[in-house]
């Protein structure tokens, strides 16, 4: 019968390859392993330098372009839209005053219009009748 330290004795290059798993683990992490983790550490880097430093780079951007907008949108636009809206309000509350919801007002009114227009063109058209 083969006792197995003599076989240690008489192969000790063939028991330290099988008492290793056939060294399966250290050439799985010289081959696979330590080449993927340099992969990795370089796509970090990308990942982390380049793409996220792009990112906040255009977040930044954003920010300001928005602050900006933000604020013609406040001081011009709304300043113009209110300035409209008051003018007009003030246009209407004036013509308040006028309309008085009785017919006699408004035939007043459109006498005195046409009046008005027939001086105004009797003042207009003298000069061109004359030459």
């Amino acid at each position: 019968m083969l006792d197995p330290a003599d076989a240690v004795e008489q192969f000790p290059g063939v028991y330290r390859f099988l008492q290793h798993k056939w060294y399966a683990d250290e050439l799985y992490s010289a081959v696979l392993v330590r080449p993927a983790l340099v992969v990795a550490g370089w796509a970090k880097w990308f990942d982390a330098t380049i793409i996220d430093g792009a990112l906040h780079g255009i977040a930044k951007v954003t920010l300001l372009t928005s602050f900006v907008s933000g604020l013609n949108d406040r001081n011009i636009v709304d300043g113009l839209a209110n300035l409209i809206a008051t003018t007009f309000k003030g246009i209407g509350n004036s013509f308040r005053r006028v309309e008085t919801g009785y017919i006699r007002s408004y035939v007043l009114f459109l006498v005195l219009a046409a009046i008005g227009l027939w001086i105004l063109l009797t003042v207009m058209m003298a000069p061109a009748a004359a030459g």
